[in-house]
């Protein structure tokens, strides 16, 4: 946003529009051109120097992971960073080299964590007792992961939809001035020739560096993977009041099937966030050009 009103602001300084063509404001525009000319440059230059942008994806990733643990910790489903070694050997030193400190720092908190803990009885905890209540469970967060997955993919198609049509739209506008400019001499069209084409020049490279098309189609197919997991823990359900027998085998059978639906749900969404840190790994900010 601020590269378009410096380049509204080199056009007015042209055109002289107001207040510029007030008594002792003639440098209006031109201060203001220079202030956000300075700001961005500034602003950009100490992101990439404080590396927020690594930062981020780092805590953002911490963040995550720590979701997915939660959800299957109560059966003992960990996440691939919870089981991934995060030493490496280093021939020369002849000792270990730390690859990830975000995987060692997830690996700590889970050390530190411990085991389940139950709330009628701390002192001892069985997982093939809470079947039915982790069943619910799964279901509940199936659904909502579902809807968010969906409404983000929704969302993405409708803002690159919109997103493009008023980029073709600015870029058309210009086109027509330009095409005006031709045959009629008019000092203020110099708006449409320069501020537009720099605006749609801005909502293209949103599209494009963001990858828009790609996190929406991304988005769609982590809500179809959902929707059919889903079924199958309703199925699981079903299943689960239709047997009549109560047996420890029984339960300790239900238990492993929870589990693996538990770890099919953190192997997507795990996949998903894998996916999405590649696409904005390379999202460094840079200089405007």
């Amino acid at each position: 946003m601020p590269r378009r009103f410096a380049v509204f602001c080199a056009v007015a300084g042209a055109l002289s529009i107001w207040p510029a063509n007030m008594p002792g404001l003639i440098m209006i525009w031109a201060v203001c051109e220079f202030i956000l000319l300075r700001f961005i440059v500034g602003h950009v230059l100490q992101a990439r120097f404080r590396d927020w942008h690594g930062h981020w994806m780092s805590y953002r990733y911490l963040a995550e992971q720590l979701r997915y643990l939660r959800i299957g910790y109560p059966l003992l489903v960990l996440p691939q960073a919870f089981t991934r070694p995060f030493w490496s050997p280093n021939p020369r030193t002849g000792s270990g080299q730390l690859t990830s400190a975000e995987n060692w720092l997830l690996q700590r908190v889970l050390i530190s964590t411990g085991f389940p803990v139950s709330v009628e009885d701390p002192q001892r905890y069985c997982l093939a007792e809470h079947n039915e209540t982790m069943a619910v469970y799964l279901e509940q967060v199936l659904e909502e992961h579902r809807r968010y997955f969906s409404r983000s993919h929704h969302n993405l198609h409708r803002d690159h939809v919109y997103l493009h049509r008023l980029a073709f739209g600015l870029f058309f506008i210009t086109f027509l001035a330009v095409s005006l400019h031709f045959f009629v001499k008019i000092s203020w069209i110099l708006i449409f020739t320069a501020f537009f084409p720099a605006w749609g020049a801005a909502i293209h490279g949103i599209l494009s560096h963001n990858e828009v098309v790609r996190m929406s189609s991304l988005a769609g197919q982590v809500s179809g993977q959902l929707a059919i997991l889903h079924d199958a823990c309703v199925d699981f359900q079903k299943m689960s009041t239709l047997r009549m027998d109560s047996t420890e085998s029984q339960r300790w059978r239900q238990t492993q099937e929870l589990r693996e639906l538990f770890a099919t749900l953190t192997r997507i969404l795990s996949d998903e966030n894998q996916h999405w840190r590649s696409l904005n790994r390379h999202n460094q900010t840079d200089l405007p050009a």
